[in-house]
């Protein structure tokens, strides 16, 4: 019984945990004639090399630009 309590409490950690990156340092921001270049440097905790892609936001949420793992 303790071991499926231990296991229902500590399961919607353990899914989530991958999915969550720390918020990126020094995030920099430039447009120059419709190109827009982000640049940032890995957070702490954040691994060496991680991948992101960035997609338009849906037109009915907010406009800009939301971060989604791959």
């Amino acid at each position: 019984m303790v071991t499926l309590l231990r296991t229902l409490v500590w399961l919607p950690l353990a899914l989530t945990a991958p999915t969550q990156l720390p918020a990126p340092d020094a995030l920099t921001l430039t447009s120059t004639e419709f190109v827009h270049v982000i640049r940032w440097e890995p957070g702490p905790g954040m691994t060496p090399a991680p991948t992101w892609t960035l997609c338009p936001a849906e037109e009915e949420e907010e406009s800009g630009y939301m971060p989604r793992l791959p």
